[in-house]
Formats: C-alpha cells, sequence, structure tokens
C-alpha cells in the first residue's frame, strides 16, 4: 500500500506516537492528512515542522467524548479533501487506580473514550470507505489488550475490548478491501516512526513499537491460534 495521493486522518496526532507518525507521513509525495487532537494549538505546532502545502492539510480539533459531532467531522474531511483513505487512531486515556476506590463516572469514561466512542465513530466511517472501495483502519494499543494486572482492571478492560473489535473488524470487512490493523507498543517510549510507516505500507496485521511487545504479544499469540482452531470446530 502506497501512501502517494492518500487522504489519512490521525487522531490524537499531538501524542508521541501521533505526532511522530505525522511528521513521517508528511514525507510521502501528494499525502493529504488530517490532524485531530484536543489541543488545536498543539496541531498547528505540529504542522509547522512539515513541508505541507495548505492545500494538503486539515487541522481537525475534536474531543471523543463527544460522539455526536462524528457526522459533521467526517463531512468537514470530505468536503475538502473528498475521501478518507486511512484512519490511525492513536487516542487514549489511562488509568492506574484500585478497582473499588475508582468511581463509576471514571469507570465508564475510560470505557467511552478507550471503546464505545471510537466504534461509533468508525459505524460512521466505515460505510464511506465501503463505497471509495476500501480503506485502512489503525489503532494504537499495548499489551494491556492481552493482559492486566492490579490497579489496571478498567484500563485493561476497554484495551481487551477494543482488540477483540478490531479483530473481528478485520475478518468481517476484509471482504471490502478494508484492513483493520493494530500497532502494539507503550506510548512513552521512543518510536521508530519510519519503521511503523514502513510496516503499514506492507499492511501488516500487527505492527510492534519495541522486541519485546513483539515477544510479548507473540506469545498471547498462540492463545489466539488456540481460540481460532476452537472456532472452526464450533462452526463444524
Amino acid at each position: 500500500m502506497k501512501l502517494n495521493n492518500k487522504t489519512i486522518w490521525v487522531i490524537g496526532a499531538s501524542s508521541d506516537i501521533g505526532k511522530g507518525l505525522v511528521l513521517e507521513i508528511a514525507k510521502n509525495k501528494n499525502v493529504q492528512i488530517v490532524l485531530s487532537s484536543r489541543n488545536k494549538q498543539d496541531l498547528i505546532n505540529i504542522v509547522k515542522q512539515t513541508k505541507l502545502d495548505n492545500d494538503d492539510y486539515l487541522i481537525l480539533p475534536f474531543d471523543l467524548q463527544n460522539p455526536k459531532k462524528n457526522p459533521i467531522l467526517i463531512n468537514t474531511i470530505l468536503d475538502k479533501f473528498s475521501k478518507i483513505d486511512i484512519l490511525i487512531n492513536a487516542s487514549n486515556v489511562s488509568i492506574q487506580k484500585p478497582f473499588i476506590e475508582t468511581e463509576y463516572e471514571t469507570i465508564r469514561k475510560v470505557m467511552d473514550i478507550n471503546y464505545f466512542h471510537q466504534v461509533n465513530l468508525y459505524r460512521k466511517l466505515i460505510p464511506i470507505m465501503i463505497k471509495e472501495g476500501g480503506g485502512t483502519i489503525i489503532c494504537v494499543l499495548d499489551i494491556f489488550a492481552h493482559f492486566s494486572k492490579s490497579q489496571f482492571a478498567v484500563y485493561s478492560a476497554s484495551k481487551h475490548a477494543l482488540s477483540g473489535f478490531y479483530k473481528g473488524l478485520n475478518d468481517e470487512f476484509n471482504k471490502n478491501n478494508i484492513r483493520a490493523l493494530i500497532i502494539y507498543g507503550k506510548k512513552n517510549i521512543k518510536i521508530n516512526s519510519k519503521k511503523i510507516i514502513s510496516e503499514i505500507k506492507q499492511e501488516k496485521r500487527y505492527i510492534y513499537l519495541s522486541y519485546k511487545d513483539s515477544i510479548l504479544v507473540g506469545l498471547f499469540g498462540l492463545r489466539e491460534i488456540y481460540n481460532r482452531l476452537l472456532n472452526k470446530l464450533y462452526k463444524k
């Protein structure tokens, strides 16, 4: 998959991973980038570090906590670029807190931002991608999508949900030429944006920010293979 002439929407563009990917994507010819996060000034500062022309980018601040704006946001992008080829979602809210001390409102907020509001956005976007003949949706997860530990129960639950959703999404819409890719790794580590973009171009289903992440996810992947075998047997 080439990025030339693609319209790429990066949500969480001001995060470490999001910013790194925007700067690397901007090096491709004839690429259009939509930058989204809550802070507009952060997005403006990122664009200044690129050589993008005014016609090649769109600054679109928004908060995932306001899903009612999803159709407006999508239409704003379509009005300028007429299409959305790739969505990269690097947005996230984290929490480390004893479960019984965590208010329900906080639990709901974590699940809303990390799962429900993202899924709602994809419900609006995927039909557009199908009409366009396909597309790619990319999500940034971490190892908590596969396991959990003390004080991370709520956060891990949101990541487990999103991981399962992406895997099912990939299987369901593969026939429509829509790919769901997952980037695994901690968000506070130094990333190799060039390597990540290279693997996105190769349409690798799983992309790892570090060698350690690849080993850990690989071990959990053995469990997934086992579950797939069970699923096939169940279908029979």
